[in-house]
């Protein structure tokens, strides 16, 4: 979009008048026949000249003479007027090229207009990115203040694999262990039965080491309530996964010893026993001996169970920073980084558009001032051609009221008893009608300089783009050498 400012220079650049050009058609021929018409000027000659109008001794024009030569001074006057104003538009498109190639009138709009482009990127650009920029370092000080509180002189690990990667392999672990349980268990209940306790074993096993893994990041915690917290989370991950693995080992020893015992095969089992019936005899066989399985397939089972659910908790225990709240940190600041780095490259791509859009402009106002200030000599010829033509057509219409004064005379001549007056001999001239004249006048306009100092002012609007871009290219590789997660692993560098 143009500037105000350099709207307002290439109007005056312009002047008040559109279209300035040399019309020929501003003084058209006299029409004789309609004069002829007009002023009657046949029946007024016979008439007169019968009449023997005017005296032989008279020296003054008749009625239609008179006629004849007001209705031509009439046509006389109003050429001079036009003239007048063609020459005055001259002029005056003239002035208002030198006035807009005024030096002293284009660095006060020039400052303007520079002054304006570099508050408009200012507040669309620049100052929105440093109150994001200042967001940013308050959240990297509250991180600092955390590192600092917390007692973490280290720099933040590595990012974990994906949330993808980590329940993927879990849930890759749970199929095989579920799968181990289902085959095991195919000595002792149905189908049904057998999907639904490795379902409900494996979910179980793996879920709650998982959980248990991510609480128990709380030992690393500065606050003994929450590092008491985190050793309970450990203690309680080896319990409940040596019960979990082991009870299932026990309903698979309990399934295959009353199978044993009742010499009953599968079928008859699956339609004695209810599953809930054999839940209850495997605790009671893990509360008479909890490691006392008695079947190597039990105790395969149950340690694979016990492998898959440290794997699990090891998952649950580096899904996130070891120590608690650090990886939210983390977040927060990741999030505010990437939204920031996307700002400042829209904010980069921005700027260079108002630069190009500002280039542009100053380009066509370059270009129009050369157009303009070089028309200057043709308007000066334009006006003088007018003047002249203005001249040629006031005597042409002289030459014309002469014919028409002649015409009316002869045929007075032809129609008289008496001597026509002596004056009847003489032509007539429009000698009271000025004809204006164009006044040439010195327009000192300096053009090699006028684009200098136009050009100068281009180079401080790239010189401010320029500084502004960097400007924002540096601000973001501090930050991103300032990263928070990165301060060096000595206690003095905390605060820095």
């Amino acid at each position: 979009m143009e500037s105000n400012i350099l709207k307002k220079i290439k109007e005056r650049l312009r002047g008040s008048v559109t279209g300035v050009t040399h019309d020929p058609q501003l003084y058209p021929p006299l029409d004789i026949i309609d004069s002829r018409d007009r002023t009657q000027l046949e029946e007024h000659a016979k008439k007169d000249g019968v009449d023997n109008i005017p005296a032989t001794d008279s020296d003054h024009f008749s009625s239609c003479e008179q006629s004849i030569i007001g209705h031509i001074k009439t046509i006389a006057g109003r050429y001079a007027s036009t003239c007048a104003i063609d020459l005055g538009t001259y002029r005056e498109t003239i002035s208002e090229i030198a006035s807009a190639a005024d030096l002293q009138t284009l660095d006060n709009q020039m400052q303007q207009y520079v002054s304006d482009i570099k508050a408009d990127s200012e507040h669309k650009i620049i100052s929105p990115l440093f109150k994001t920029e200042n967001g940013l370092k308050a959240t990297k000080n509250s991180i600092l203040n955390f590192r600092k509180d917390n007692g973490l002189m280290r720099r933040f690990p590595n990012p974990a694999p994906g949330w993808w990667v980590t329940y993927s392999l879990i849930i890759i672990g749970g199929a095989i262990e579920l799968g181990l349980a289902f085959i095991s268990l195919e000595a002792s209940v149905g189908v049904r039965e057998r999907i639904t306790v490795a379902l409900v074993y494996s979910t179980f096993n793996l879920g709650a080491a998982f959980i248990l893994g991510d609480f128990a990041r709380n030992i690393n915690h500065s606050k003994v309530t929450r590092k008491i917290c985190g050793w309970f989370a450990v203690i309680s991950f080896l319990l409940v996964t040596l019960f979990i693995n082991l009870l299932i080992g026990h309903y698979r020893a309990a399934a295959l010893q009353f199978q044993l015992q009742e010499g009953l095969d599968l079928a008859e089992i699956a339609a004695m026993l209810e599953i809930t019936q054999l839940n209850s005899i495997a605790m009671d066989r893990f509360q008479e001996s909890p490691f006392g399985l008695g079947d190597s397939q039990a105790v395969v089972l149950t340690g694979l169970g016990i492998l898959f659910a440290i794997i699990a908790y090891q998952k649950g225990y580096g899904s996130k920073d070891p120590y608690p709240g650090y990886t939210q940190k983390v977040d927060i600041w990741s999030t505010m980084f990437d939204e920031y780095i996307d700002e400042v490259n829209d904010g980069i791509i921005e700027l260079q558009a108002m630069r190009q859009d500002a280039t542009d402009e100053i380009e066509e106002l370059i270009k129009d001032l050369d157009s303009e200030i070089n028309s200057i000599p043709k308007y000066k010829e334009l006006a003088k051609a007018s003047s002249e033509d203005c001249r040629n057509a006031i005597n042409l219409l002289t030459e014309n009221c002469n014919q028409l004064l002649q015409e009316y005379r002869q045929t007075n001549r032809r129609n008289r008893t008496t001597t026509a007056p002596s004056y009847f001999d003489e032509n007539y001239s429009f000698a009271e009608i000025k004809i204006p004249a164009f006044k040439d006048f010195e327009t000192s306009i300096d053009q090699n300089k006028i684009t200098e100092r136009i050009q100068g002012y281009a180079n401080r609007l790239h010189k401010h783009f320029d500084e502004s871009v960097q400007q924002l290219k540096r601000t973001k590789d501090v930050l991103e050498n300032e990263f928070p997660f990165s301060v060096k692993q000595q206690p003095e560098n905390l605060d820095a």
